[in-house]
């Protein structure tokens, strides 16, 4: 016995010794990185084009920390884009802006898209105030949009800026919108799966493609209003950044994939250069400078510029930015999910934190979320009444998506900003579940169960509702549309009858949804922010800055948290995933606490055993 005593000592000393590896390595590679981007941050020279790369992905959320080691192209917050522009706008080391991108755009994302190309817009309007020979300049280059496929978004972004620019074997795909839709019904029938849903009430759809052979007619008439004025966005653009009229634009939609030279005859690009010929018209002297690396120049200027922890706390006014990712949850989430989540309580604790902070003025909250779970985002709305009554205007800046659960966060907002192709609404409640029973038994799996109480079993997916089981749970799913009305004719100031068209589930483009009175004004988060200092009383050169909150942490500082225990919103996750560390961790803190049942047990042969099960277990 003590020679397997010994043999399990040296085991944990061992594990112990990996996990102080474990953390020197992680510190070190975390100041690597501080390092790296300070070094990056250098000042920037005088007459530099900025590299506006937009095959880099765009996010909402700031970049894992780690995410620069692995990833040579890590996603770009969009804010900091916009934010880079705005500046970049008047900043006399600036000559011009040069976009590069290629790749197909769905027309579900274009909000994101619109709001970078609105700040190009600006861009644009901003050299008109400055004096000939200092005015810069905005080029678009493509390989191609759309190769034989749809490049309908990527022109109509690259449509704003002041020369469009493809390569010689380049298409030009203006294919308008199209959404399909895949309906499973039948086969769901013919495995023996049985949807159970109530819906409320036709428009919403969510599940139409698992309960439906087709198109209902409430259906179409949505999807084909959506996409209809998603479409007469895509044209007025193109048309407006061409200097076309608008019929002429809808007849050059209707020519399908066009060649380079087919595509200049058109008016729609004005040379047939390739990338590389395009960055070589810059004038000499000028450097090519990619954006990111001008966006750390900035975020370097402004932390010069705030008091060090030596110094007084830092007691300016500052409005309270809160992003909201994902589809909303309760509690603190999935720890293990690999995507953005609204976690209920994360996310009342960050509006908390705002709140209970005397320099912040106003809090914008900027969602995009499809929705979730009802009670959450019932959560989150209540945190933000209480922000509310502390006396703080609340603004909602919606991006991609704020629809259903995202939608019912907006209505505490005091005002609501949003894209003209945001898609939000869906006021409505889907309540249900699919019962896989049959479809089990037809590969020879059974079901049975104990049950005390006549609802013990209404959730479970293995057997189909009784008649009370689904009166009761049509009559919750009832109440809780009815909440959602009520709180939209509250926070809208409209009648139930305005609210009754404009519910039942449906979804509006931005543009529609603003001139219906479900929003207040399009346009994006730099909107919102100048809107909520308008709201708190401070405008103009007395506009507090937008800050995150909680404030970003360091990866030395997010490492710490993960090694102290101090993580309730899954900071492993955030700072190791897609690292393979983060599974190192958790084998480790797992073989720790399978060590201590070891000791416990008197250190017995079969417990050993045990520990071997869980770390083949997680291996695979």
């Amino acid at each position: 016995m003590s020679g397997f005593a010994n043999r399990v000592g040296r085991y944990f000393v061992r594990t112990f010794a990996g996990v102080g590896v474990l953390t020197v390595g992680g510190i070190a590679a975390s100041q690597y990185v501080i390092l790296k981007e300070k070094k990056k941050s250098e000042d920037i020279p005088s007459n530099v084009v900025l590299h506006l790369d937009m095959n880099v992905p765009l996010t909402e959320t700031n970049p894992k920390p780690f995410e620069g080691l692995f990833n040579p192209q890590p996603p770009i917050k969009i804010h900091n884009v916009i934010k880079a522009l705005d500046h970049a706008a008047t900043d006399k080391r600036v000559a011009g802006v040069v976009c590069t991108f290629g790749g197909e755009v769905n027309v579900m994302n274009m909000a994101m898209w619109q709001e970078v190309r609105n700040s190009i817009l600006k861009f644009r309007e901003t050299q008109k105030d400055e004096p000939e020979g200092s005015k810069r300049f905005t080029w678009a280059s493509a390989d191609t949009f759309g190769e034989a496929g749809d490049g309908t978004v990527g022109y109509y972004f690259a449509s704003a800026f002041d020369k469009v620019y493809m390569q010689p074997s380049g298409l030009l795909g203006l294919m308008g919108v199209h959404s399909p839709v895949l309906f499973f019904k039948r086969l769901l029938t013919r495995i023996g799966i049985e949807p159970q849903v109530f819906n409320y009430y036709e428009y919403k759809n969510a599940t139409n493609p698992l309960t439906q052979e087709g198109f209902t007619a409430a259906h179409r008439e949505q999807m084909s209003k959506l996409l209809g004025s998603l479409f007469e966005q895509l044209v007025d653009g193109v048309a407006q950044g061409r200097s076309l009229d608008t019929d002429t634009v809808k007849t050059l939609f209707n020519r399908g994939s066009m060649t380079a030279e087919e595509a200049k005859d058109a008016k729609l690009i004005d040379t047939v250069l390739y990338p590389d010929q395009v960055l070589s018209h810059v004038a000499e002297g000028t450097k090519v400078l990619p954006l990111r690396k001008y966006i750390k120049s900035l975020e370097s200027q402004e932390k010069k510029k705030e008091p060090s922890a030596m110094m007084k706390k830092d007691d300016k006014p500052k409005i309270a930015l809160i992003t909201m990712v994902g589809p909303i949850v309760r509690g603190w989430g999935d720890p293990n999910s690999r995507s953005s989540q609204i976690c209920s309580e994360k996310t009342m604790r960050e509006i908390r934190t705002a709140y209970q902070d005397k320099t912040v003025k106003a809090i914008v909250v900027r969602v995009d979320s499809r929705g979730g779970s009802a009670v959450a985002s019932d959560s989150i709305r209540r945190e933000l009444e209480r922000a509310k009554e502390a006396g703080l205007p609340i603004v909602v800046s919606m991006g991609n998506f704020a629809a259903s659960g995202g939608y019912y966060i907006a209505t505490a907002a005091d005002k609501i900003v949003c894209q003209p192709a945001t898609i939000t609404g869906s006021i409505g409640v889907i309540f249900g579940k699919f019962v896989i029973g049959r479809a089990l038994e037809q590969v020879g799996v059974t079901n049975d169960g104990i049950s005390h109480g006549d609802f013990a079993d209404s959730m479970s997916p293995y057997t189909p509702w009784t008649k009370e089981q689904a009166d009761v749970a049509e009559r919750m799913g009832r109440k809780c549309y009815t909440d959602f009305t009520k709180l939209v004719m509250d926070a809208r100031k409209l009648s139930a009858d305005q609210v009754d068209k404009l519910a039942r589930g449906r979804v509006w483009a931005g543009s529609d949804a603003k001139r219906l009175g479900l929003a207040d004004e399009l346009g994006g988060l730099q909107d919102a922010h100048v809107l909520a200092g308008k709201l708190c009383g401070l405008e103009g050169k007395e506009l507090p800055k937008l800050v995150d909150f909680p404030k970003a942490k360091n990866p030395v500082e997010k490492l710490a948290a993960v090694l102290s225990g101090d993580s309730p919103d899954a900071v492993t996750t955030s700072v190791l995933e897609g690292t393979g560390a983060g599974e190192v961790m958790e084998f480790l803190r797992v073989v720790i606490s399978a060590g201590e049942a070891v000791k416990q047990a008197g250190l017995t042969g079969q417990a050993s055993t045990g520990i071997q099960m869980e770390a083949e277990d997680l291996g695979r």
